[in-house]
């Protein structure tokens, strides 16, 4: 048997701590070279190694562990304890606020909008003395940066990461147990055209990012979104070429057709004379 899946949850939570650091200064490498192969794949080989981790750590806890937060005693310290008051002009129906509160929560949430956005969002945080999932709300952002939850029928305290927690919508449909991570896919040489749809998750800025770190991902985020633009062009473009060759083949076609043919009435008439 593996001898990881012989340790104790402490040891499991120190290797956790351990790896997600490692992720981070893999994230800084990205941030200075974001084309380097060997980097991209450090990083989704640490984010599998995390993944599983957690359910090793999961499936370790000792019995007295089960019980769930109910247990906490450690209240964290509040830095921010309100979100930011959502203006919306008084024309507007008062459902539009809600909509857009909820916009902001979600976005937080995915680490693309301040943390405090996300204050009195309904969601799953994540349990670190067991691995599972409980019923929350995200009433403050601690002095840290962290998110502290309220457990909704533990009436506890807890501060997570974003990482921890997950909305309903998330939550839907998806199970606890491992999936590998999938490699990542490798373009080849003849690949004119990345997939550029969605920034990679290393590129995402995040409520723990440091200014530094921000300014870069901004900078790449720009660049990304540029290349995506040219990308579009270079469609478009190739698009109406390839339509105007056809045109053009089209019209070859039609003049290789006409022609004089055998017995056409405008078919020259021979001039040699019959002899006398």
């Amino acid at each position: 048997m593996d001898d990881s899946l012989e340790q104790s949850p402490e040891q499991l939570e120190k290797n956790l701590s351990e790896y997600k650091e490692q992720l981070k200064e893999v994230e800084q490498l990205l941030l200075d070279d974001p084309d380097n192969s060997e980097y991209k794949e450090i990083y989704s080989g640490l984010q599998e190694v995390i993944q599983l981790t957690q359910e090793l750590r999961q499936a370790s806890v000792h019995v007295e562990d089960k019980a769930g937060p109910g247990q906490l005693q450690k209240v964290p310290v509040a830095a921010i304890t309100e979100a930011p008051e959502v203006k919306v002009p008084s024309v507007l129906p008062p459902q539009i606020k809600d909509q857009i509160r909820i916009a902001q929560q979600r976005a937080a949430l995915a680490g693309q909008a301040p943390a405090e956005w996300a204050i009195g969002a309904q969601v799953q945080a994540r349990y670190g003395g067991d691995g599972l999932w409980y019923d929350s709300e995200v009433i403050a952002i601690s002095t840290s940066g962290k998110f502290i939850v309220k457990y909704t029928n533990h009436d506890t305290q807890d501060e997570v990461d974003v990482e921890d927690l997950r909305t309903f919508d998330q939550q839907h449909g998806q199970d606890q147990e491992y999936k590998g991570v999938a490699a990542p896919k490798r373009n080849s040489v003849k690949d004119t055209h990345m997939s550029l749809d969605e920034p990679p998750a290393w590129m995402k800025i995040k409520p723990s990012d440091d200014e530094k770190t921000k300014q870069k991902k901004k900078k790449l985020l720009k660049s990304f979104k540029s290349k995506q633009r040219f990308q579009k062009m270079d469609m478009e473009q190739k698009k109406k070429a390839d339509n105007w060759k056809n045109f053009l083949a089209g019209k070859v076609s039609k003049k290789k057709k006409t022609g004089i043919h055998k017995g056409s009435m405008f078919r020259p008439k021979d001039k040699t004379m019959p002899h006398t």
